[in-house]
């Protein structure tokens, strides 16, 4: 009868993929902080992600760009430096694999940003 049972649950409970918050600022400004739902992602994506981009100074730091999606494969929760427009730039990554748990920017990248802050002020010897 248990073997019944869990035959029945395996063919009758839907069974779905990871749900992700999918936006990106260029094409709505609020993607950042509003309560988008999130939705089911292909069967190949394993995270969502939230990528969070930074034009840097010497004194601060400004988001100037966020995307969440779906994504593949885990490449690494990191930030890195770089340069776009002759401007100094920070692009962090944040993955997670719960559904919706890309649902807000703040709290993903606020402690990589600090860290990977102080990190770029000390290596250009203030």
């Amino acid at each position: 009868m248990l073997r019944y049972l869990q035959y029945f649950l395996i063919i009758f409970i839907p069974v779905h993929g990871i749900r992700c918050i999918e936006c990106n600022t260029e094409v709505d400004v609020f993607c950042q902080t509003k309560a988008s739902p999130a939705n089911e992602c292909n069967k190949e994506a394993k995270f969502c992600l939230v990528l969070t981009e930074f034009n840097v100074t010497k004194t601060e730091e400004t988001r100037v760009f966020v995307a969440k999606a779906c994504i593949q494969e885990f490449t690494g929760n990191i930030c890195t430096l770089g340069q776009k427009n002759n401007s100094s730039l920070k692009i962090c990554r944040y993955f997670c694999e719960k559904d919706g748990c890309n649902r807000s920017a703040e709290k993903n990248v606020i402690s990589y940003s600090i860290i990977f802050f102080f990190i770029f002020l000390n290596s250009i010897n203030l």
